[in-house]
This record gives structure tokens, C-alpha cells and sequence, in this order.
């Protein structure tokens, strides 16, 4: 399902500037590079006090289909907690 999504911005020289897209960036069909899901998690783990945890969680999750027990995972998302 498309969602169309449309800006217009007006510059202070009185100019507009107009984009549309049908699939946001992000969208599965506009997804993010590798590199920008390390980022946005990062960015999300900023506040969190135990940042091995969150190194442990990003390379586990990036490893999701090949575990064998997610329950651990998962069980380690609960220990995240900011200061």
C-alpha cells in the first residue's frame, strides 16, 4: 500500500520546495541501509546505562534468524534501562 507522502517547505526567500514519495524512507520498500539501523539504534541505546548490553543486543538482533532461542534475547530487553 502506497502512502504517498508529500512536503512542501517555503524558504525564507519565499521559494517553495516540493517532494513526494510513495514509500517513506524506512518503508520496506524504501528501507534503510545497514549502516542506518546501526545508527538509529545507537541513537535509541543513547540513554541506556549498560551500553555492552545494547552492543550485545544489536549484534544479536542482527543475528535474529539464526538463533536458536530468541526467549534469551529477548529476556535481555527487559534489563534495558535508562539512568
Amino acid at each position: 500500500r502506497e502512502l504517498n507522502t508529500r512536503i512542501i517547505v517555503r524558504l525564507r526567500s519565499g521559494r517553495t520546495v516540493e517532494g513526494q514519495t510513495a514509500y517513506p524512507h524506512g518503508h520496506v520498500k524504501h528501507p534503510l541501509t545497514d549502516d542506518e539501523v546501526n545508527e538509529k539504534c545507537d541513537a535509541l541505546c543513547a540513554s541506556v546505562r549498560d551500553r555492552g548490553l545494547c552492543r550485545e543486543l544489536k549484534d544479536a538482533l542482527w543475528a535474529f534468524e539464526s538463533l536458536d532461542n530468541v526467549a534469551e534475547v529477548l529476556g535481555n530487553l527487559s534489563r534495558l534501562t535508562a539512568p
